[in-house]
């Protein structure tokens, strides 16, 4: 067992538990709190039993695991033996021309199990419980929020001369790969045997119903009447003409800006607060009338009627039927 803050196991290191006879191979447990690094190759973490005897496990927790540029973590047995099982507790784990096996002849138990956050694999990086012989291929467990596999990185549980194995992920998310019936250039989830389809394993893909229209807002059906927003103009007829009045004058163009010379300028004194005058005030009872009056809106013009003296008033209503069937000319007005 290792406690440590950091390991790097590079440049052709090893850390094994090894067993050359029939006697069980050890475990490897190691514990660390930032990161694990397993880099280069023939570099990486092993249990392994050549014997007669069973493999021993593999326990990595850490916050990060990186195995890269051939690095391995594998429990292999290659006898009659047990394989042992190879666990990993990280919540951010890299897979870079890496391997994380558990492999196995005659014996059983080759198994991966995968609690993270977010997994990773590219180039050709591979998880596998693939077993030759008669064994049947292991299985593995995969626990994460996210899976991304890309350039050609398999997930695989075959086996040679049994049945396949069973791989199991349970994600939010899965990215660049996808369950087949047998190994290609993509990046590949398989559970086959070498005996037919019969034999093969399983693959169960668990991820959350989604629901498209969750989250979206529903809008009103019922739409804005476009005539209560459209002013009624005058037809248009030779000798029209537009007056503006004022002193500030109109720009150019709808994009100039005004050129007035005419500025407003609030030139009254504001005489100072005495509080001691405010205090002597006596409240003027509000008008019972006043009080329950409401305000009175100001509503922008949409329209105009000719009244019966000839003027012409503006209105914010509708206009009447009748004086919509004559529009008048503006020079008329």
């Amino acid at each position: 067992s290792i406690v440590t803050p950091f390991l790097s196991v590079t440049n052709g290191a090893q850390l094994e538990a090894l067993s050359e006879s029939n006697a069980s191979a050890g475990n490897v447990v190691v514990e660390a709190e930032n990161a694990i690094e397993v880099s280069g190759v023939n570099t990486g973490l092993f249990a392994n039993s050549p014997g007669r005897g069973n493999a021993g496990t593999i326990v990595l927790k850490t916050d990060r695991l990186t195995v890269r540029e051939g690095g391995e973590i594998i429990v292999t047995s290659e006898n009659a033996g047990a394989a042992g099982n190879l666990e990993i507790v990280a919540p951010d784990i890299r897979l870079e021309r890496g391997t994380l096996g558990a492999e196995t002849v005659e014996g059983d138990r080759a198994n991966i199990l995968l609690d993270t956050s977010d997994i990773q694999l590219r180039e050709q990086s591979l998880i596998t419980t693939n077993a030759t012989g008669t064994a049947t291929g292991g299985n593995i467990n995969i626990d994460t929020t996210t899976l991304v596999a890309l350039d050609n990185s398999d997930i695989t549980a075959n086996a040679q001369h049994s049945f396949g194995g069973r791989v199991t992920i349970v994600a939010e998310g899965i990215f660049g790969t996808e369950f087949r019936d047998r190994l290609t250039p993509e990046s590949d989830i398989t559970a086959t045997s070498e005996l037919g389809a019969e034999f093969s394993g399983t693959v169960t893909i668990l991820t959350p119903d989604i629901d498209a229209a969750a989250g979206l807002v529903e809008l009103a059906s019922n739409t804005t009447d476009p005539t209560d927003r459209v002013v009624t103009g005058c037809a248009a007829a030779s000798g029209s003409s537009f007056v503006s009045t004022g002193r500030g004058g109109l720009p150019e163009d709808p994009t100039a800006t005004i050129r007035g010379q005419t500025l407003w300028e609030d030139v009254r004194t504001v005489a100072p607060e005495i509080p001691e005058a405010r205090s002597n005030l006596t409240p003027v009872p509000s008008s019972p009338s006043m009080a329950t009056q409401p305000p009175k809106a100001i509503v922008e013009a949409t329209g105009w009627i000719v009244r019966e003296d000839g003027k012409v008033e503006l209105v914010a209503g509708r206009p009447q039927i009748g004086d919509l069937i004559s529009t008048p000319d503006c020079q008329d007005l």
